[in-house]
């Protein structure tokens, strides 16, 4: 069974759905998941009121099981120049960037968030999977012996505060400035005694931070937080994964496991590049040797096999991963992960299509005792203009 979150206590709003009864009654993947060894749980006792407390006001995410591995020394950036499908090397100290990496094939391997906190130093934020192995692999091939990996993941918690108001709840917790935050960039800043760092950042697509902490520091930011809901007079609530599927599929971003195989759960078959997710953007063919540059390069010349297209899906009845999408009787793709969109009062999904269908407009889904409609958008399902303004707003 995994272990609790640190924020569990702080964030659940139903003691009779407590860490215990969910350890002893809950089901894996219907109430909670193992994040990384820990509890994350599908809600805090109402989905749908987190998800609305995400899209108009703010809430909080519990992101401390989130993997953690710290690179240092003369050789890291250039070790992150030779991993990573675009360079990293020109990031300016106190900015973050989404970054992925492949095999010799081409296959993504995982996406991951990277820190630049100095010129030798950077902290990856990947998925649940070590890939210390892989990344000593790397090195090796590169000739690079002066770079170190370390696990940092249960050294340092995390919170995302994210929603229109969550400029708001971090300048109550007494950080300066943090209106004219730019983007992808960090500060550091003192809570009391405790050093922590504030990322403009998240996984919502709305305006949202992330604050990385030590692991002692824990309670402090449980007082810090309740003390910006008095302040500030709003609720802000937990959410779990329930409410984050729903906002991080209205925003268009992917999970490896979910969206496509991945390194730690490989599924034959469903193996796709960045160009077959949607993140060529993330691809610079141009830049200097990295795993997988070549596979890609002729795979961009040849035309991927897949193509990632955002899907909606009248009702709220649930979708299964991997369900078959059909056109005309023929098979045309699979909806890859989906969730019920409060806002948009349709179920919203990812789905990968074989490249002969990537100009559908719609589709069906081949499911049981079903005939429903899929609508095929080459667009994003819904926008949010605050997540890059500034100044953030504080009113």
């Amino acid at each position: 069974m995994p272990a609790k979150a640190p924020f569990f206590d702080a964030l659940n709003r139903t003691p009779e759905r407590s860490y215990e009864w969910l350890a002893t009654e809950g089901a894996e993947d219907a109430d909670f998941i193992d994040w990384n060894g820990r509890l994350m749980p599908m809600n805090y006792g109402d989905a749908e009121a987190e998800y609305h407390a995400i899209r108009n006001s703010a809430a909080v995410c519990d992101v401390s099981p989130m993997r953690k591995v710290m690179m240092q020394g003369e050789g890291a950036a250039t070790f992150l120049d030779h991993l990573l499908t675009r360079p990293v090397s020109t990031m300016a100290t106190g900015s973050g960037q989404y970054v992925v990496f492949c095999d010799q094939a081409g296959t993504m391997l995982d996406d991951a968030i990277v820190h630049r906190a100095g010129a030798d130093r950077f902290l990856m934020f990947p998925s649940d999977m070590d890939h210390r192995p892989w990344f000593e692999q790397v090195a090796s091939h590169y000739g690079l012996g002066d770079v170190r990996f370390s696990d940092c993941t249960d050294e340092l918690a995390g919170l995302a505060i994210q929603g229109p108001d969550s400029a708001r709840v971090v300048q109550a917790l007494g950080v300066p400035d943090i209106e004219q935050l730019a983007p992808s960039r960090f500060i550091e800043f003192m809570l009391g005694s405790v050093p922590v760092r504030v990322v403009r950042m998240g996984f919502t697509g709305d305006l949202g931070y992330e604050l990385w902490f030590p692991t002692s520091a824990v309670d402090a930011l449980v007082k810090g937080l309740q003390q910006a809901r008095d302040t500030l007079a709003i609720e802000l609530p937990g959410y779990g994964l329930t409410a984050l599927q729903a906002c991080r599929l209205e925003a268009g971003f992917i999970v490896a496991g979910w969206d496509c195989s991945s390194a730690i759960d490989p599924q034959p078959g469903f193996e796709r590049s960045p160009f077959e997710l949607g993140l060529g953007w993330l691809v610079n063919l141009e830049a200097g040797p990295f795993f997988g540059r070549e596979a890609l390069r002729e795979q961009q010349a040849s035309g991927p096999a897949h193509t990632l297209r955002y899907a909606l899906i009248d009702g709220a009845e649930p979708v299964a991963d991997g369900t078959r999408l059909l056109h005309d009787g023929e098979d045309v793709g699979q909806i890859t992960s989906s969730a019920w969109s409060w806002g948009l009062g349709v179920t919203v999904a990812n789905a990968s299509l074989v490249s002969a269908a990537a100009g559908l407009e719609t589709a069906e889904l081949e499911a049981a005792g079903t005939a429903r409609g899929v609508r095929l958008q080459a667009e994003l399902p819904r926008r949010f203009p605050l997540a890059r303004k500034i100044p953030a707003p504080l009113d």
